[in-house]
């Protein structure tokens, strides 16, 4: 047990550390920052997706997520959830069109980056989950690479 938590702990701070950005880009994140602030991007030609995880104790975190897609409604709003061996599994708050939703977000870690997890979901008490994680397929093309917070 005690190896387990060591292994978590030092695995936490692997995933959590603000190492040299991969870029000189900043983004705009809230203001609600600490050092173990870890922000992420992806800036392709016409897309952006930002991520910014802010560690909130054993195992767990939250933060913002923001998607602004080319010919898709631009959404962003809240991740709350816990690290999963090599996979954060949050709960994704966000508004799009002037509606509120939530559904879950899995995104799996790839050396210094993350790609989000797709597959078959289920509604239940109005939340969108995926019916199997262990089954979701990872698009690599939306590779998001640290960034520094500001």
């Amino acid at each position: 047990m005690k190896y387990t938590c060591i292994s978590f702990v030092a695995l936490a701070f692997q995933l959590f550390s603000c190492s040299a950005p991969a870029e000189d880009t900043q983004h705009p994140a809230d203001t609600t920052q600490t050092s173990d602030t870890a922000c992420f991007i992806y800036a392709g030609r016409e897309d952006e997706v930002f991520m910014q995880l802010v560690p909130a104790g054993e195992g767990r975190f939250r933060g913002m997520l923001q998607y602004d897609l080319n010919y898709k409604d631009r959404n962003d709003g809240t991740l709350e959830g816990s690290l999963d061996g090599d996979k954060l599994v949050a709960e994704y708050t966000f508004r799009s069109e002037g509606l509120t939703s939530v559904r879950q977000v899995v995104f799996r870690k790839e050396g210094d980056t993350w790609v989000e997890g797709y597959g078959e979901t289920v509604e239940a008490a109005g939340k969108q989950t995926f019916k199997d994680i262990n089954a979701l397929k990872y698009n690599t093309a939306i590779r998001l690479k640290p960034v520094s917070c500001r």
